[in-house]
């Protein structure tokens, strides 16, 4: 998974008196020739804790296209995926793969293009393959996206529980990985674009916070999808994990933190003593979404 960064840069400016009811700051000329700004130009205030964030209006504000080519030639799929994620996660507009081998691994890199949402296939020809992001992000809720996610989870442990082929839980999965790199996209493209931020109404932290929330979510749907290709049998254990997460995300959704305590207390869930490689393989893949679930937990006292 992409891990995000943030680097800020600080400018200090002093405050100057304008009028009898007002002060002015200056603004780096630097900054204004970034976002072309200048004489007229509309700005929007944020207050976040004591400071204020100062972004230009996202009202007026253009798209900036931006082209992304991935050369194909002598590379693995798994490389191909990185750079293409990385490429998705930047906001790049339009994404082309390059080379003598486009035209062989075209099925895989149509494939690999699924797993991202607003990405589509707009030309192909015999050394080139181009999708073009179709998708608003101002049209895109950070919240529904995670409730969704959470909504397909919950799909996916009752179908898990009610013995549901392994082929149904995967697709389930495919749909929350669609999501995760929306999310991760949005929380990523608000960091480095104030205007989005303010846009989102989220601060820093809350955009953080979501973009934890939303790889803990991915982890419980990896894990599951892996159990159930385990041939998973212990509905018991299942039932009680099943019950476990749904209080760790009512919780993160409630902001209570004194029932994201009682998850975390509960996190030891008795597995049954493996006996065999599968069930050692099965128990840690249980582990896992509950590691998962008590990060979830932690989140939400993190907060309080």
């Amino acid at each position: 998974m992409n891990v995000i960064y943030v680097f800020l840069t600080m400018d200090t400016r002093k405050i100057v008196k304008a009028g009898p009811s007002s002060h002015t700051v200056s603004l780096p000329k630097k900054w204004l020739v970034k976002h072309k700004l200048g004489k007229g130009s509309t700005v929007v205030l944020i207050e976040q804790g004591a400071g204020v964030i100062i972004t230009p209006d996202p009202n007026e504000l253009k798209p900036v296209l931006r082209e992304k080519t991935i050369s194909v030639d002598k590379k693995g799929l798994d490389t191909i995926g990185r750079e293409l994620a990385s490429a998705y996660m930047n906001n790049y507009s339009t994404i082309s793969f390059a080379g003598d081998d486009v035209q062989e691994s075209a099925k895989e890199l149509r494939k690999l293009l699924r797993d991202f949402a607003g990405l589509e296939i707009v030309e192909q020809g015999g050394k080139k393959l181009v999708a073009q992001d179709l998708l608003n992000l101002k049209e895109v809720s950070i919240d529904k996206t995670l409730r969704r996610m959470d909504m397909t989870i919950r799909s996916m442990f009752e179908d898990s529980i009610a013995g549901v082929s392994s082929e149904g839980i995967a697709l389930r999965d495919y749909d929350i990985n669609r999501m995760f790199f929306l999310v991760a996209r949005l929380v990523r493209g608000s960091l480095q674009d104030s205007a989005l931020a303010a846009h989102f109404g989220m601060t820093n932290g809350q955009l953080f916070e979501s973009w934890r929330f939303a790889h803990a979510l991915e982890g419980v749907a990896d894990g599951l999808k892996n159990a159930v290709s385990l041939g998973l049998k212990q509905n018991d254990v299942c039932k009680s994990i099943d019950a476990l997460y749904r209080d760790a995300v009512k919780a993160y959704f409630a902001n209570d933190a004194a029932l994201a305590d009682v998850v975390a207390k509960k996190r030891d869930i008795k597995l049954v003593v493996a006996k065999t490689p599968a069930q050692t393989e099965l128990n840690a893949q249980f582990r896992r979404i509950l590691d998962e679930i008590s990060t979830i937990a932690l989140i939400v006292i993190d907060n309080s």
